[in-house]
């Protein structure tokens, strides 16, 4: 995927100003540079005076390193898949440093960010980051509110900084709120293409039809607003599907 370096600016000043609010948090760095993920967890602390501490490749145990970033306790905020988070939570660590968790990568479920919550004894901001790598990483954002979320899945909310979310018909037109539709993406983030692969680049990049000038990506993923006015990831309209945040396309 080709991006820009607007669009990682865009996305790492945004994430700046909404986790640390101003304060220096340290970030671990525990998966491949391959995965976006990493993104948020490498540049954020070191363009803002905080500390990177990395995790290596464990082995047999490779995969688990996000264990060893429970068990240490000796960061302050952690990005992670809903994958990551099960395994945290059957795990039953009870960490007192880390107190923010970026969750993004799969649908996440509201039963999970719950029990992740008491098992933090409440002291824990949750968030559920919506993005994909086509747009640089995050899009949309909505912090967890164990009182209001009761549906299935977590929001993924509003949009971020730069960040417009359309949700269109099968002829490009704008759903109402609680009508489903496909989730398009118009953002300084918006990708210019995929690398050698045009075909592809011409069925999910192409000019927005409500800005000129600007990009869009169409993601295949179906949404609703919802009645607060944030948005309710509902699923593919392919047959697409994540494991443990990496795309598996089934027709392959």
């Amino acid at each position: 995927t080709m991006l820009t370096h607007q669009g990682l600016m865009n996305y790492v000043c945004w994430a700046r100003s909404v986790y640390q609010d101003g304060e220096v948090l340290d970030f671990p760095l525990y998966s491949s540079l391959a995965f976006d993920l990493t993104v948020t967890s490498l540049f954020v602390p070191l363009l803002s005076g905080g500390k990177v501490v990395v995790y290596g490749d464990y082995g047999e145990a490779r995969g688990l390193e996000i264990l060893s970033v429970f068990e240490d306790d000796a960061v302050d905020i952690v990005k992670l898949t809903p994958a990551h988070l099960q395994l945290v939570r059957e795990s039953n660590f009870a960490p007192s440093r880390i107190r923010k968790l970026i969750v993004g990568g799969e649908d996440f479920k509201t039963e999970l960010a719950r029990s992740t919550h008491t098992m933090f004894g409440g002291n824990v901001e949750i968030y559920n980051e919506y993005g994909p790598t086509e747009a640089v990483v995050g899009s949309m954002i909505h912090r967890f509110d164990p009182e209001q979320d009761r549906d299935v899945s977590v929001p993924i909310g509003t949009p971020a900084d730069n960040a417009r979310i359309y949700l269109l018909d099968g002829y490009d037109q704008p759903v109402p709120p609680g009508v489903t539709g496909e989730m398009i993406i118009s953002s300084d983030g918006v990708a210019r293409g995929y690398h050698q692969q045009p075909q592809l680049t011409a069925q999910r990049f192409g000019p927005d039809p409500f800005r000129p000038g600007a990009r869009i990506y169409r993601t295949g993923d179906i949404a609703r607003w919802n009645k607060h006015g944030r948005m309710d990831f509902l699923g593919r309209s392919d047959h697409q599907v994540k494991i443990k945040g990496a795309r598996i396309e089934l027709g392959e």
